[in-house]
């Protein structure tokens, strides 16, 4: 009867729907697709489940109501139909379970599809609103013209200033190396009042009985007073090589000198000499020091010469001589090498003076020759410079006949510098005459 009643039901509501979910009938124009309705054809197989479960049972409605009605009749029983076994019932209802799941699964899936469709929408929105958004933030022409100068003064603002940096960074030096040189001005004059003081306290020594000769007349307290002093300067000296010439490939030497000028110290007005050279060769450093070294083994062969601990001493004794004046002059000299990785450095320091015991003119030489690789081909190549200075010193007392004095420091500036001035031009033409006659080098220094 059920039954009946459902199939006649469908055939006379064939255009309505039936949404389970929302237990409401729509019509097939208003249904839609989201998770709470099923379109129309999803809906049959769930009609068709509903119909196989009232199946089921209506095997045993029709047995129970035939058994009555013939004992009610006492007519004999009609035969009925077999009912469903047990495993046909089971395999119905996992059939309808399966449906069911697919079902659900599906509408779950056309709601996943549903999300999607509404968060893209979103996302253009989104992408719409940012394009918007760029568009409004763009700049025109006048506004990027603005901008593009504002950083351009702000540009040749900061070079300005940097400029102007730069410019008190060099008043600053000039200044600090003013105050450097006023105060190695200082620090010279009084090491070398310091100096007079100590020889003079050393001349205080009784001499010999038996009159020496004049290179004999260094009595022992004061030669050593003497090469302790010049050791003392060699000290010093390689300390200032060191500090003022660290740069491998940078020129020591500024100013190089022409000739010899006597020049006038600007703090304690005292003359003096001082020549400067540099040049470049094409020798290895390992020649260019075999070079200077015989230069100057040629040089000491003349003179006495002792090997010590505080450097090589030397004693010599020259005269200078020209149209009007003659002197002879004692000096002692103490000189040091240093062979270093990418160098080779000769340092000297020298008392000049007319007379060992009894002088009043004395002064003092000091200077380096120092062979550093060249910059720009360390292996074959070789920087020379050289730096000397020759300075009389202050005498302590009085001396009679100043002008005459004078004159004779200035004899002996202008000629003992021509001295060395040529020796220092004779280092150069030996490196150039080697450069040219490999078979010059010398084999040992």
């Amino acid at each position: 009867m059920l039954k009946t009643w459902l199939h006649a039901y469908l055939a006379r509501h064939s255009n309505e729907v039936f949404c389970p979910m929302s237990q409401y009938h729509h019509s097939s124009s208003k249904c839609t697709t989201m998770s709470g309705f099923l379109p129309l054809e999803d809906l049959e197989p769930t009609l068709s489940d509903v119909l196989a479960f009232i199946d089921t049972f209506d095997s045993d409605t029709t047995a129970s109501t035939a058994s009555s009605s013939s004992s009610d009749n006492g007519n004999s029983p009609r035969p009925s139909p077999s009912p469903q076994s047990a495993v046909e019932r089971r395999k119905t209802r996992k059939a309808a379970a399966s449906r069911r799941c697919q079902q659900k699964k599906r509408a779950e899936l056309l709601a996943l599809r549903a999300q999607v469709t509404a968060l893209e929408s979103r996302l253009k929105e989104l992408s719409t609103e940012k394009r918007t958004g760029s568009v409004g933030t763009r700049l025109d022409r006048n506004q990027r013209l603005s901008v593009t100068q504002l950083w351009r003064d702000k540009a040749l603002l900061e070079q300005q200033l940097r400029r102007q940096s730069e410019e008190r960074n060099r008043q600053l030096m000039a200044v600090v190396a003013r105050q450097s040189s006023v105060a190695q001005t200082v620090r010279n004059v009084l090491n070398g009042v310091t100096n007079v003081v100590n020889i003079e306290e050393a001349l205080r020594t009784p001499p010999p009985t038996n009159t020496p000769s004049v290179l004999e007349g260094f009595v022992p307290n004061l030669h050593d007073a003497i090469y302790g002093e010049l050791s003392a300067n060699l000290s010093r000296m390689y300390v200032d090589v060191n500090t003022r010439f660290t740069s491998l490939g940078t020129i020591m030497i500024q100013d190089v000198s022409t000739g010899v000028h006597v020049m006038t110290d600007a703090v304690t007005g005292v003359p003096f000499v001082e020549l400067k050279t540099a040049t470049t060769t094409s020798l290895s450093l390992k020649d260019t020091e075999k070079v200077v070294m015989c230069l100057k083994a040629c040089h000491y062969n003349r003179y006495r010469k002792y090997l010590t601990e505080l450097g090589v001493k030397k004693e010599t004794e020259y005269e200078l001589r020209d149209e009007e004046m003659a002197l002879a002059l004692s000096c002692l000299s103490l000189s040091r090498s240093y062979e270093e990785e990418n160098r080779r450095m000769l340092t000297f320091s020298t008392l000049v003076c007319d007379h060992p015991t009894e002088s009043e003119l004395r002064f003092r030489e000091e200077g380096f020759v120092v062979a550093t690789r060249s910059p720009i081909n360390p292996l074959a190549g070789t920087v020379i410079q050289s730096c000397y200075r020759l300075t009389p010193e202050i005498s302590s007392g009085q001396v009679s006949g100043v002008a005459i004095k004078d004159a004779t420091k200035m004899f002996v500036l202008q000629n003992l510098g021509n001295r060395i001035w040529s020796n220092l031009q004779q280092i150069q033409a030996n490196c150039v005459e080697a450069q040219l006659n490999p078979a010059a080098i010398p084999a040992t220094c």
